[in-house]
């Protein structure tokens, strides 16, 4: 994370010019608010693995400060609602479908930061992901439903596996999110125009760490009370 904080500093001068020139003689093409589509591929990929090593990081410790403050009464019946967030994942697991568009704009293309070569279309990757989203948002949901209207059924038992399932969603549909942050990237028709400001991310990466401490507290506070009940 301190990395890519710094990359984005030390790339300040190139992106304040706005255009370098593209591979093809003649042609110009505009740099991302945080430069980093203008550092060599090198540096690039240095900071595609900060954002997934301060990610990493940053939810060890925050899961950790959420397992402190389980002793309250008051946050723990709090968290008794996370479920909730099921029905967000399943709505944009829809808008994959509806807005296919807007996420094949954010997909990184082959050769994106000097690595990326995953096998399938854009297409394929933006309808799994969605398709992916819709169930374990629809599993997150009903399990967390179940476990506090009936806790023995083995419908409540999806809480803790779609919190799992939506963890690792999270971190594969995450070069998406690296890609608008490195290279400006747009998702085609929805607002606003143009590459959204380095703000914008820095709140998201925070966003981002917040969700995924939400999820693992789901999957160890579900499992545990399994555990309890049995």
């Amino acid at each position: 994370m301190l990395f890519w904080v710094v990359a984005s500093s030390a790339a300040a001068f190139v992106s304040q010019q706005h255009l370098v020139p593209a591979k093809r003689v003649g042609l110009l093409r505009r740099v991302a608010p945080s430069g980093i589509d203008a550092l060599p591929l090198a540096e690039q990929a240095a900071v595609f693995a900060s954002v997934y090593a301060g990610l990493g990081a940053s939810t060890v410790l925050a899961t950790r400060g959420v397992e402190s403050l389980k002793q309250i009464e008051a946050f723990r019946q709090w968290t008794r609602t996370f479920f909730l967030i099921g029905a967000i994942f399943a709505v944009i697991g829809v808008s994959h479908f509806t807005a296919e568009d807007a996420y094949l704009g954010i997909y990184p293309p082959r050769g994106t930061w000097g690595f990326w070569n995953l096998p399938g279309s854009p297409e394929f990757h933006v309808r799994w992901t969605g398709a992916a989203e819709i169930l374990g948002g629809a599993g997150l949901f009903i399990g967390g439903l179940a476990k506090e209207i009936a806790p023995d059924t083995a419908v409540a038992k999806l809480a803790p596996l779609a919190s799992v399932a939506l963890f690792a969603l999270v971190l594969c549909v995450t070069p998406a999110n690296i890609y608008m942050y490195t290279h400006g990237a747009e998702m085609v028709g929805i607002p606003p125009p143009g590459p959204l400001p380095l703000t914008f991310h820095y709140v998201r990466f925070a966003l981002q760490v917040l969700l995924l401490t939400v999820l693992a507290t789901l999957a160890s506070s579900s499992s545990s009370s399994g555990e309890e009940t049995g």
